[in-house]
């Protein structure tokens, strides 16, 4: 893992590969160095190991979650319950964006920017819907609101998914098309890490991901 001094700073998991050129480098115009990270998750697990941080609130009836990786892909271990994880191994700027591969599409799975303890935005997807929420379980229930609320759309396995976030407009992209942009008027969050989401529903349906990568400024 390194950290180059380069004005695209990108950090290298093992194995792992370094996003080249972000579109975003223009978003200020100034020299603020560009942090970027990715994570292949082709390696033993289960643990996702010591760059990894899974988040969970006290008191959530939908946590804590259980992020491991099994066959190379990341899943949600415990049912009914969401899994989240930031990568910790860099100070991420506010301005940045995520984005995980999904495989099983049973239930829910995506990216996520801007975790921390007051929450987080995600980008849920399914086969057929998608949402963007912001979400908390600092005060021990299921308290969220939704930017974006069922928004009907296909999503099949090997498709990647993208959360953005600028400012407070959040935009999401399958496969580099934008499907959406939309503007959280609350402001919730301000800063935070990327990161995933993985859901296990009552059945025993799991999601499983792959291919993480994200970049901020």
């Amino acid at each position: 893992m390194r950290i180059s001094t380069r004005l695209l700073a990108c950090l290298i998991l093992v194995p792992g590969i370094c996003l080249a050129g972000p579109p975003w480098l223009a978003w200020a115009q100034r020299p603020n160095a560009v942090i970027c990270a990715s994570d292949d998750f082709n390696r033993d697990g289960p643990q996702l190991g010591p760059d990894w941080t899974l988040q969970n609130w006290a008191g959530d009836p939908y946590g804590p979650g259980n992020l491991i990786i099994s066959l190379n892909q990341v899943q949600n271990t415990n049912a009914y319950t969401y899994g989240v994880a930031f990568f910790n191994g860099v100070q991420w700027g506010p301005n940045q964006w995520s984005q995980v591969t999904l495989d099983n599409l049973a239930t829910w799975a995506g990216p996520v920017v801007r975790i921390g303890n007051s929450g987080y935005y995600v980008a849920l997807a399914n086969a057929t819907t998608y949402y963007i929420r912001f979400r908390t379980g600092v005060h021990g229930y299921d308290e969220y609101t939704d930017l974006a609320y069922n928004v009907p759309h296909s999503f099949s396995p090997g498709d990647v998914v993208k959360l953005w976030v600028t400012g407070n407009v959040l935009t999401i992209y399958q496969n580099g098309n934008l499907l959406g942009t939309y503007v959280d008027t609350q402001n919730f969050l301000s800063s935070g890490s990327p990161g995933m989401f993985a859901w296990t529903d009552g059945n025993g349906d799991v999601a499983t991901i792959d291919d993480w990568s994200a970049c901020s400024n």
